[in-house]
């Protein structure tokens, strides 16, 4: 038979065994609350302790300092919950209702206490307010998460009381909750199948599943991709855990993944257990609860004008730099505050803002450690505008070593040997204590930055194998390093693994790094999270972005590092064809190519259309002087196709012209065919930063399909850069546009 995920006893009807009703000849459902629970086809019998929660054995808050319970106005226990911060507890949607669909507020949230009856011990707060998830449904099982807000905060000093960080999509792509991995589910609910309500807190291991195992599990039911199902030889969550967590090695600590949803039965191993994804979840419950983080969430924000917004807050450690505060996006005017140690004022604060409009940046390049605490401030109403807060946690990058070849060291360059050099922190990123040459070690070598010393070796990108698919180096677009850096193989073996290559160079004294080092990533004894020295968790610096070079189902664990994408990009010429067919070389290399360690993006080419063009670009090198092959001095048009002609000026001259000391060369243009195209460049001869930065093209090719901007990987420029559409006349020609440092 099949139980609902219900409460204790005397709990209110939402969570409860309430109704049956006949569906179908082959099921039959539950109604508890909201959370309809179906019932599997009739099993074939089977032993009795294989139906009760096997593993599902007495354990202690201490263990577990982040589960809570709920109670309603009478007194009665109902539904476990997770403490995300002194105010916010995350737990089940369908809890929130009863099993009419009728909605009803949680009285208490009580926590710190391994037994629900010791009433001297733990914590107990009122329940403010209660968030289901927007796109919640009583009617359905999906979309199954909800945010208790809190009168009064949580007391932290404790050990009983603690809160827990949730998964998020890096965690997600770094296998943290992959099927296989043994996940931990607690709660006060029935011990078996029919049994009681334990009066202790308990916990089971299960096993996480595929959502195709789930699926082919529940054949009346829709697995959507925002479930997570856990499942092992009798075990399993029962009436009265809903809302409580999942819970996953992480570190030393656990890290929660799920929020329980529904099962078919207790313990029937045929039909897992069913959780909420947390990391399906994470950006809408990081924005509602309103925690800003290094990882910069974003916070959506209305206001009227002349009102302040709710006062965020920023916990910054010893060694960041470059905190940041940015307003983006919606509609009206607003201003942010930011302020060490107390509220700002318009008065008083470390900010400047003045942009206007709401895209609003503050930047503190060497800030204190403390708590920042950030205002907005609307100077006309303000609609949905995003506020977002970070700080880097830089590392100096001191090399890696690793195994190949069936066990062959790559020693550290530096050292020589399986160490790191003086002052540098060993990460173990890949490998297995237990299974040493199942999963061959992977070290990396780190340290904090600091202004005051120079780092050992400039990072110079990796790149790597996923799924059997090569990931390029972001920084040469191939399989390759940088001009000047060294690659090094830190791992692969002959049909067995995948290579992973990383690149540096030897710092230059008194230079930038080329490219900002934000750290790695990895996954180690089969699958337990090896965390970014740079954030302590599977996680980039704010401002970086992760990027894989390893990971393939049962062969490969995933590692991935971080890396800043630039900010500027070095222009590398054009070429196309004009006059039906005849090629225009870049002026760069006199060739149709592009000069070596730059990349080649077709923008245009749709036969019968138009000329295919052809632009060269990568991405800059702070630390390389005079590197740049061209400077790019925009681009202007004219389609005589119409009449009148149409032209689109160059916006750094206003007009069809080139800037003073700027060639131009005709790419594309064929009578009666396509648009006439004008490329304004000059030898790249200072060593100063270029006359008009390049921030990137995109086009669309074969019939209007669009070619993303190299510089950003989407149709879109980088911060600070405006869009300038050069070609994309309706029924005439497709677009081309380039990304100008001017608005």
């Amino acid at each position: 038979m099949s139980f609902p995920i219900a409460p204790l006893p005397g709990a209110p009807a939402r969570d409860i065994v309430c109704r049956w009703v006949i569906t179908s000849l082959m099921s039959l459902l539950v109604a508890c609350g909201s959370q309809a629970v179906e019932h599997a086809p009739p099993p074939e019998p089977i032993s009795s302790n294989a139906r009760e929660i096997v593993g599902g054995v007495n354990t202690t808050i201490d263990d577990n300092p982040w589960q809570v319970f709920l109670k309603d106005a009478q007194g009665r226990a109902f539904c476990s919950g997770s403490i995300l911060d002194e105010r916010w507890i995350l737990t089940a949607a369908h809890c929130l209702y009863d099993d009419d669909g009728n909605y009803e507020l949680p009285y208490l949230v009580v926590a710190g206490r391994t037994h629900q009856s010791e009433t001297s011990q733990g914590q107990a707060r009122l329940v403010y307010d209660a968030i289901p998830y927007p796109a919640y449904s009583p009617l359905r099982k999906d979309k199954d998460v909800a945010l208790l807000y809190l009168t009064t905060p949580l007391d932290f000093s404790t050990p009983t009381v603690k809160p827990i960080s949730i998964a998020t999509d890096v965690d997600e792509s770094s296998r943290v909750m992959a099927p296989g991995v043994v996940a931990r589910a607690a709660g006060w609910g029935r011990v078996s199948d029919g049994g009681i309500f334990s009066d202790t807190l308990r916990a089971a291991d299960l096993i996480i599943q595929s959502n195709s195992a789930a699926q082919a599990a529940y054949t009346h039911d829709i697995i959507t991709t925002d479930q997570l199902a856990a499942a092992s030889l009798g075990k399993g969550i029962c009436s009265g855990d809903s809302g409580g967590p999942l819970t996953v090695p992480y570190g030393d600590s656990r890290v929660l993944v799920g929020v329980t949803s529904w099962a078919a039965g207790c313990g029937d191993s045929r039909y897992p257990s069913m959780f909420a994804r947390v990391s399906w979840f994470e950006p809408w419950i990081t924005a509602t609860t309103r925690i800003l983080s290094p990882e910069g969430t974003r916070p959506v924000i209305s206001l009227s004008t002349g009102q302040w917004s709710h006062t965020y807050t920023l916990s910054v450690p010893a060694g960041a730099s470059h905190l940041t505060f940015e307003l983006s996006e919606g509609t009206g005017n607003s201003a942010v505050y930011a302020r060490l140690g107390a509220v700002p004022t318009q008065a008083v604060n470390h900010c400047d803002p003045q942009p206007s409009g709401n895209a609003k940046k503050c930047t503190v390049a060497t800030p204190y450690a403390g708590t920042y605490y950030v205002k907005v401030f609307a100077l006309s109403n303000t609609v949905n505008v995003r506020l977002k807060a970070g700080y880097h946690t830089p590392l100096d990058f001191g090399g890696m070593w690793g195994y190949v070849d069936g066990g062959r060291l790559v020693p550290h360059p530096g050292t020589g040997s399986d160490t790191c050099p003086v002052g540098y922190k060993p990460t173990r990123l890949l490998g297995s204590e237990h299974e040493p040459g199942v999963d061959w070690d992977v070290f990396l070598c780190t340290r904090p930055r600091k202004a005051d010393r120079e780092p050992l070796y400039d990072f110079g990108g990796m790149w790597g194998y996923v799924l059997g698919t090569l990931i390029p180096n972001p920084y040469t677009f191939q399989n390759s390093c940088p001009t000047g850096y060294t690659e090094q193989r830190v791992l692969g073996e002959f049909n067995v693994d995948y290579d992973v290559y990383v690149c540096y160079k030897l710092h230059e004294p008194r230079t930038a790094s080329d490219f900002p080092f934000g750290g790695m990533m990895g996954q180690v004894n089969n699958g337990k999270v090896a965390p970014n020295p740079a954030t302590g968790a599977a996680s980039c610096p704010f401002g970086f972005v992760n990027r894989p070079v390893s990971g393939y189902p049962s062969v490969d664990w995933t590692l991935q590092f971080c890396y800043e994408p630039p900010t500027r990009w070095d222009f590398g010429g054009m070429w196309g064809f004009v006059d039906h067919g005849v090629s225009v070389p870049n002026p760069a290399t006199g060739f149709t190519s592009c000069p070596l360690g730059y990349k080649s993006t077709q923008l245009l080419g749709t036969p019968g259309v138009d000329w295919p063009v052809f632009l060269c670009s990568r991405p800059a090198l702070t630390g390389s002087g005079n590197s740049q092959a061209l400077d790019f001095g925009g681009m202007y048009s004219r389609n005589k196709r119409t009449a009148p002609t149409i032209e689109k000026p160059n916006p750094y001259t206003g007009g069809q012209s080139c800037p003073p000391g700027y060639a131009a060369t005709r790419i594309l243009g064929s009578a009666g065919l396509d648009a006439e195209l004008f490329l304004c460049h000059k030898l790249r001869m200072s060593k100063s930063p270029p006359e008009y930065p390049f921030g990137g093209m995109w086009g669309q090719v074969n019939g209007g399909t669009y070619v993303p901007n190299p510089s950003t990987g989407a149709i879109s420029c980088p911060s600070g850069y405006t869009a300038k559409d050069m070609l994309g006349i309706s029924g005439l020609d497709y677009q081309l546009a380039f990304c100008s440092a001017m608005n």
